[in-house]
């Protein structure tokens, strides 16, 4: 029996041993579970600044786009301007030549009326 208790001490002993151990890793993975709770909510901080920057950007963009829009048809109509003077001039060009060449064909001059 005594040594019934002694094998019986010595697997409490072991036991308490790893009890211990086990605590000490308890404690450890908590610290770890703390250390990597801190990180997430660090990570989540970033991710919603992040998404307030897209949004942010996102509208700028839209903006741009509609000033760029805005842009491109008064260039448009610009360019329409253009081409109207253009014919106008076109036009005159054509009329005064032909002005011209009657006044040749006549034996006058354009500028004598």
């Amino acid at each position: 029996m005594a040594a019934e208790t002694a094998a019986l001490a010595r697997g409490l002993d072991a036991l308490g041993g790893r009890a211990g151990e086990a605590r000490t890793r308890s404690r450890a993975l908590g610290a770890s579970a703390e250390s990597l709770a801190a990180e997430a909510e660090g990570l989540a901080g970033v991710l919603v600044q992040a998404g307030r920057h897209l949004e942010r950007t996102d509208a700028e963009s839209r903006v741009l786009q509609t000033e760029m829009v805005g842009a491109a048809q008064d260039s448009a109509r610009l360019v329409e301007a253009v081409a109207t003077l253009a014919r106008q001039a076109n036009r005159l060009a054509l009329g005064a030549t032909v002005e011209a060449a009657r006044a040749g064909t006549e034996g006058g001059t354009l500028w004598q009326a």
